[in-house]
């Protein structure tokens, strides 16, 4: 990250109601979930404001429901299932790959409920 990159970015006062709207009642998802989630909840202290919602990790959802990699980086993951990730270590990049793990969980989930549904039949 250089200084020309963010020199017009908003500083995170300027951010914080936005976002906070943005998250609504939702869940904050990310890779490695709690090292985003700290530097979040960090900010919303420092405005004397509660950063609190629930967390699911891709990392530890990829563990859990593919489980055999030696490795279960961000970056590793993406290479075995022919995710993009061009800018990796950008947020967006990053946060469109940590969508499309959570895809692959939600789907293997899916998968198993129904096969639990069809041996209980």
């Amino acid at each position: 990250m250089t200084n020309q990159m963010v020199r017009d970015a908003p500083v995170f006062h300027e951010i914080a109601d936005s976002f906070m709207a943005f998250m609504a009642d939702g869940i904050f998802v990310a890779h490695n979930v709690n090292f985003d989630y700290g530097f979040l909840s960090y900010e919303y202290e420092r405005l004397e404001r509660r950063f609190r919602f629930p967390k699911l990790c891709t990392c530890v959802g990829m563990r859990r429901r593919y489980p055999g990699h030696k490795s279960y980086g961000l970056g590793k993951l993406c290479a075995i299932y022919d995710i993009e990730l061009e800018d990796h270590h950008r947020a967006l990049c990053d946060a469109r790959a940590a969508a499309r793990l959570l895809n692959l969980i939600n789907k293997k989930r899916d998968d198993c409920i129904s096969a639990e549904a069809v041996q209980a039949a």
